[in-house]
């Protein structure tokens, strides 16, 4: 029935030449039906014409490039053990466990600043319904993180996350009838001048150098599930940082980029808009440092 109920909604979001080539590529990847990691949370992945579409886009079209894009994400899969990862994870219907399960795998906080489970939350949902995630980053101690845990530790995070989404986009998209245009992310940067949060310009760079390897995995791996990133409190040495990333990061990541100054007033209106019935906290709406100190998540 979910199937049936997918291509009915891909019939309506297509034009016919791009309907055409889906079910070129739903054809050329049906082999996959027994690769160990071809199911997400017991439903096979080769044959949701929804997930298929995501690659197909992130591809510009292209069948080929995109049966061959889908089956690596397979093998990455499967590598990294992303079934187990999934499983009762869903951030919409499983907050509790999915943010302890996600802490679990970054270890304990710094003595100064907390670890990435702690930085990251669910703040609402956006005007297509769907959650809206929230990160920290300013007050994220990536240095000791990645010294004492390594890259991969907090890549696996990020994973943890995006298997959530998944969840969330298919949920939506079955519940609603329509294909979710991708998540909305809000990321604090914390370039704010009375948060007194400690070596925030060394914690950056280190950020920086680690954020393209995010995004290239992402970009391959769960193309088009983004919609927007709104990165706020962003002063001119968080843009010169930005830009030195830029380079490095996917093209179509970058345009689904904004970057706003360290006031809320910047951005206020804009987030509102997104998320109109939600009761934003009240970090995201004042510049004050207690406000901030006390809604980090």
């Amino acid at each position: 029935r979910n199937i049936e109920s997918e291509w009915q909604v891909a019939s309506a979001v297509c034009e016919q030449k791009e309907l055409t080539a889906l079910r070129g590529l739903y054809s050329a990847v049906q082999d996959c039906e027994h690769h160990p990691a071809g199911r997400f949370r017991g439903e096979l992945l080769c044959q949701q014409p929804a997930t298929l579409l995501r690659f197909l886009r992130a591809q510009s079209g292209q069948v080929q490039q995109a049966a061959q894009m889908f089956r690596e994400c397979l093998d990455w899969r499967q590598t990294l053990d992303t079934t187990r990862m999934s499983e009762g994870m869903s951030v919409q219907h499983q907050g509790g466990a999915f943010a302890k399960r996600a802490a679990d795998l970054v270890g304990p906080a710094s003595p100064r600043l907390p670890h990435l489970g702690g930085v990251h939350k669910v703040i609402g949902r956006d005007r297509f319904d769907l959650p809206v995630h929230l990160v920290c980053l300013g007050a994220f101690d990536i240095i000791a993180v990645r010294q004492q845990f390594g890259d991969e530790a907090v890549l696996q995070k990020f994973v943890c996350i995006h298997e959530g989404i998944l969840a969330d986009i298919r949920a939506s998209m079955l519940r609603r009838g329509a294909l979710p245009p991708g998540i909305l992310h809000v990321w604090d940067l914390g370039e704010h001048t009375t948060a007194g949060l400690p070596d925030w310009g060394a914690r950056m760079w280190s950020l920086v150098q680690f954020l393209p390897k995010v995004a290239s995995v992402l970009a391959a791996r769960y193309p088009e599930t983004l919609r927007k990133v709104m990165f706020v409190r962003c002063g001119p040495s968080t843009k010169m940082l930005c830009q030195a990333a830029a380079a490095v990061v996917p093209s179509r990541t970058m345009q689904k980029c904004k970057f706003y100054g360290r006031s809320a007033v910047e951005w206020v209106t804009d987030l509102r808009a997104e998320m109109p019935n939600a009761d934003l906290p009240p970090a995201l709406i004042s510049d004050d440092k207690v406000s901030y100190g006390r809604t980090v998540p």
